[in-house]
């Protein structure tokens, strides 16, 4: 988790009405609120108990982000607090999406939350550190019309392409009567003598009325007398504040002023298990640092406690260089015996063995994070993390911190991006695995990018020496790639056969299930390619049952090898006029990209599922799929199809469930959205049924498409007439005159 999902408790919340009330205005009218003001001006504890009294109109998302500053972290928060209050897992399913840009996720979180009445309050948003929320910021105050979002930050942020009013408040200091009032309420709940009103207003003034350092000086109170603390306050408020800090902490007893030093350089809400690898006799610490109110519990119920910032501040103010890195030694410790980690738990475990200079197990912590990430699909997640690893300079390999870092730019489709972190990771490492595996992704990328001058000639290179690689399984990879290149050029087909053949068996042998998935996928490519359907079907069905094994086994999914899998089935099976088969494999590819909301890719998955119904009669379900590729082609304007294209093949199926004067519509709106300049003539060809010389419509296979793709032909039932299909025409353009042609669009034929 990144951040907490519940808001502090504000058990002594005192005050604040007319705070409260423009705060309520605000929310119904601006979906934005930003709370400024200085630090322990009281920010957190105002909105909290803001929130808690909205707490019946909406679900509340509390994120603090001193321990999540990027965009990445937030919206995996968000996911998992829509996972786990609403069993929504759309946004978790985008962020594991590697073809939706930064963009699409935005949104997607924003309409999440919206739907279901999210508020989500940031605390402690620094501009330095959380610049990179901003366009999400952007996007939520563009979309959410039911969630609200407040931030609190001790400096106010413009945004200057907000699309609606955003609500700016400044945290003011208490008035008099307010602060004493607090202060009043405070004793009481501590049992402390009554003071007179004279003493608590020149508390009142000696801070500022500040209302962090109030309640502060009245927990002193129970150790000093109240009069004497408040004339030994220093007249500048600074100083009287670090007074105030000092008297506190000089106080507690060696162990609890040595806990808090240590839980001071945990940035996160923590577990009552962190004192465990502090110090010795922690219980009775941190029981002491409890009854001060030095370290408070989260919330009612919760398992987190945190500290104030200003505490945390001043403690690691008082602490020396080295005893800094000790404590981030004990913090990494606390992080790495937790029971169950977050993507978040296990960054913050990275970053403290940084900062304790053990840097041997943070390369190993960071490469066991980077590989989570990249099973789960989290790729924008991998590139953020390795940034900051990278950003930090440090002293140990960075080999596998790029190799990851290439291996999700791959994944995202950013194929020279990934190239040059495969480089640096072949040049940064010291590991000559990683050096060679960096290699065999080089080789592989090389053929990607065909512009890069003789990409093809180093590929080839590079393949041809890991040859020699003293790793059985580099060697398999790099006979695999040799083979996937070979049968992709017809001179060198068979050459390719051979090196498949050879690594199929060297795998089979070591049982490497993954490479003989890969393998087989190989196989079926080349032989396609080759025109050799049998056998490109036979190779392709075994890495399908190679696939599903792994699944089973590691639980782990390519969608991208799946699509491509299901893909070349529906071509194999197509070629062989096995018309059934092609249009279950073609839905296999509309459902990983419905699934994954690959939104491009679905719109050509469902035109291709669509003429596959067709080819099959199956004009129901051709129908609906059409209807949904259009509204998708309309949203996202892909390359592919186009509307033209999905709008011709639509009228075919409206055209055979006997929706005659829809099909017109939209064979005169293909002519429309065309250039009729461009067409060479009508598409569609109509034809009565009795034309068909007494043949049985069964026995004539793909009957809608005639002279490959250039004609539809729509067969006419005997009870309707060639003059009943102008009459449609006539229909339809009297309705839509803009629909109107130069030419009759449809073509009428005799005997076929």
């Amino acid at each position: 988790m990144f951040g907490r999902h519940s808001n502090p408790s504000t058990l002594f919340f005192v005050g604040q009405d007319e705070a409260l009330e423009k705060l309520y205005n605000a929310i119904t009218s601006c979906n934005i609120i930003l709370v400024g003001g200085i630090a322990g001006i009281g920010k957190t504890y105002l909105v909290a108990h803001f929130a808690e009294k909205l707490q019946r109109e909406y679900a509340i998302l509390w994120q603090d982000l001193t321990s999540a500053s990027n965009p990445e972290q937030i919206l995996l928060s968000i996911a998992e607090f829509l996972k786990i209050s609403f069993e929504d897992e759309i946004l978790w399913e985008a962020l594991r999406n590697p073809t939706l840009n930064e963009v699409q996720k935005l949104t997607i979180a924003a309409n999440s939350l919206d739907k279901h009445g999210c508020l989500v309050v940031w605390d402690n948003f620094d501009l330095d550190s959380n610049l990179g929320l901003v366009p999400l910021v952007l996007t939520l105050n563009r979309v959410l019309r039911i969630g609200r979002l407040i931030v609190t930050t001790r400096e106010f942020f413009e945004l200057g392409d907000a699309f609606n009013p955003i609500f700016r408040f400044t945290v003011q200091p208490m008035v008099q009567d307010v602060g004493v009032v607090l202060m009043r309420h405070y004793m009481n709940k501590l049992g402390l003598p009554r003071q007179s009103n004279e003493v608590l207003v020149e508390a009142f003034h000696r801070v500022s009325g500040h209302p962090y350092f109030m309640s502060r000086l009245v927990f002193l109170g129970e150790s000093f007398d109240m009069n004497d603390l408040v004339n030994a306050l220093p007249q500048f408020t600074i100083e009287a504040y670090n007074y105030i800090q000092q008297r506190i902490l000089s106080q507690l007893s060696p162990s609890a002023r040595g806990l808090l030093r240590n839980l001071s350089n945990i940035r996160k809400p923590f577990k009552i298990s962190a004192i465990d690898f502090s110090i010795p006799d922690a219980r009775s610490a941190f029981n002491e640092l409890q009854k001060r109110f030095i370290v408070t519990r989260q919330s009612q119920g919760s398992e987190y406690y945190g500290i104030h910032d200003l505490v945390r501040e001043f403690e690691i103010s008082q602490m020396s260089e080295e005893d800094i890195k000790i404590a981030h030694g004990k913090a990494a410790d606390y992080y790495h015996n937790l029971a169950r980690k977050s993507y978040s738990d296990v960054l913050e475990l990275v970053l403290h063995r940084i900062e304790a200079g053990d840097y041997s197990r943070a390369e190993e912590a960071a490469n066991g994070l980077l590989g989570s990430a990249l099973r789960d699909g989290l790729f924008d997640l991998v590139i953020d993390t390795t940034n900051q690893i990278i950003a930090r300079n440090l002293p140990f390999s960075l080999g596998m911190i790029y190799f990851s870092r290439g291996r999700a730019f791959r994944l995202k489709g950013e194929t020279e991006e990934a190239l040059i972190c495969y480089r640096l990771a072949e040049r940064n490492s010291e590991n000559d695995y990683i050096k060679e595996s960096s290699l065999l992704e080089i080789s592989s990328m090389l053929t990607l990018i065909p512009e890069n001058g003789n990409s093809l000639g180093e590929s080839l290179s590079i393949l041809n020496n890991l040859m020699n690689s003293n790793y059985l399984s580099i060697r398999i990879s790099a006979l695999t790639s040799l083979g996937y290149i070979n049968t992709s050029l017809e001179h060198t087909r068979s050459l390719g056969f051979s090196q498949f053949e050879e690594a199929l068996d060297l795998s089979v042998a070591e049982g490497l299930h993954r490479n003989v998935m890969q393998i087989n996928l190989g196989l079926g490519a080349g032989h396609l390619r080759a025109g050799s359907l049998d056998k490109a079907i036979e190779f392709l069905n075994r890495s399908r049952i190679a696939r599903e094994e792994i699944r089973e086994i590691y639980g782990a999914q390519d969608i991208e090898a799946d699509y491509h899998l299901y893909y070349l089935l529906a071509q194999a099976y197509r070629g062989q006029r096995k018309l059934e088969e092609a249009a279950n494999s073609r839905r296999e590819c509309v459902e990983i990209d419905r699934n994954y909301s690959i939104s491009d890719r679905l719109a050509t998955s469902l035109f291709l599922y669509g003429q596959d119904l067709c080819a099959i009669r199956n004009y129901a379900i051709a129908e609906e799929v059409f209807v949904e590729c259009l509204d998708l082609v309309m949203t996202i304007s892909p390359e592919e199809p186009s509307q033209a294209s999905v709008v011709e093949w639509l009228a075919v199926a409206k055209w055979y469930l006997g929706k005659f004067e829809a099909a017109v519509e939209f064979i005169l709106e293909f002519v429309f959205l065309n250039d009729e300049a461009t067409l060479t003539g009508p598409r569609h060809i109509v034809t009565q049924q009795h034309n068909l010389q007494n043949r049985d419509i069964e026995e004539r296979p793909n009957f809608v498409e005639v002279r490959g793709d250039l004609f539809h032909l729509l067969i006419l039932p005997d009870e309707f007439s060639l003059e009943d299909v102008n009459r449609w025409n006539e229909t339809v353009i009297k309705r839509r005159p803009e629909l109107a042609s130069s030419y009759n669009p449809i073509l009428f034929s005799g005997k076929t």
